[in-house]
């Protein structure tokens, strides 16, 4: 079975519709998506009609939550904070939209997989309110404890973005030093079934970091192998779409981004 994940979209059109285009050029039998498709970005009514009318099954990122008004981040995340306010005010009266949002589990077993967007081992017990504390970005100590969790987890593969780092974690079945490895867009990793993973994918919308830009994921169960895939897209009509809207694209986060995307189009 061939599976494509695609997450962390942010509102970016022209990078999502890039990669649904090289996703579907894979034949996968499975699309699903990774959370987080709004949020920083300004199109994220656009961006989850357009998922809506795809069809796959997608899970819930924090910045759905965040844009549902269903927690606040720390007054630390001011970019943030100033970006989910207007991501808020896009989606106010879009009531279709922001149901099919609300209903978006928080994860979703596949095969030997589970696809979470960030990690399975921090969300809440029993569909508990969701906070800032279950989307903690983590260091290698705070991987090194999942991992430990990931030893004894019901599937062997753990899917999931959220930090914009693509990269696989990989934990040896005697619980032997795990590693971590960054793979070049093209580049197929085997997943061999007596090592445990946890696969953060390529961030579809940015803001991008290690270089990597817009891309997915593609697993073969049947040969066991997993790519990365990065895309080119339009960034110039995603730049324009930010500075459209000067509350966002004045926000030093997303300037910086942008910053970026003028100058590697």
């Amino acid at each position: 079975m061939r599976l494509c994940f695609f997450g962390d979209v942010h509102g970016n059109l022209p990078a999502l519709q890039a990669v649904l285009v090289a996703m579907a050029a894979e034949r996968p039998d499975r699309v699903i998506g990774l959370g987080d498709l709004v949020g920083w970005g300004p199109r994220p009514v656009d961006v989850t009609r357009q998922v809506m009318a795809l069809g796959c099954p997608c899970v819930l990122g924090n910045h759905e939550a965040l844009c549902l008004g269903w927690y606040e981040d720390p007054p630390e995340q001011a970019d943030r904070r100033r970006a989910t306010a207007v991501n808020q005010a896009l989606l106010a009266d879009r009531r279709v939209e922001r149901s099919w949002l609300a209903g978006l589990p928080r994860r979703i077993e596949v095969g030997p997989l589970t696809v979470c967007h960030h990690s399975p081992f921090d969300l809440p017990a029993a569909g508990g309110p969701l906070g800032p504390e279950h989307f903690d970005y983590l260091d290698d100590a705070g991987f090194a404890a999942r991992l430990v969790a990931l030893l004894t987890h019901d599937r062997p593969l753990v899917i999931g973005g959220h930090d914009h780092q693509p990269r696989v974690y990989r934990v040896p079945g005697d619980g032997a030093e795990w590693d971590a490895v960054c793979l070049a867009s093209g580049v197929s990793l085997p997943l061999d079934d007596v090592i445990r993973c946890w696969v953060r994918a390529p961030a579809v919308g940015g803001p991008y970091r290690d270089g990597f830009g817009a891309g997915y994921a593609l697993i073969d169960t049947a040969t066991a192998r997993l790519t990365f895939v990065a895309v080119d897209y339009d960034t110039a009509t995603a730049v324009d779409d930010y500075r459209a809207l000067p509350e966002l694209a004045d926000i030093p986060t997303l300037a910086r981004h942008l910053s970026r995307l003028a100058e590697d189009p």
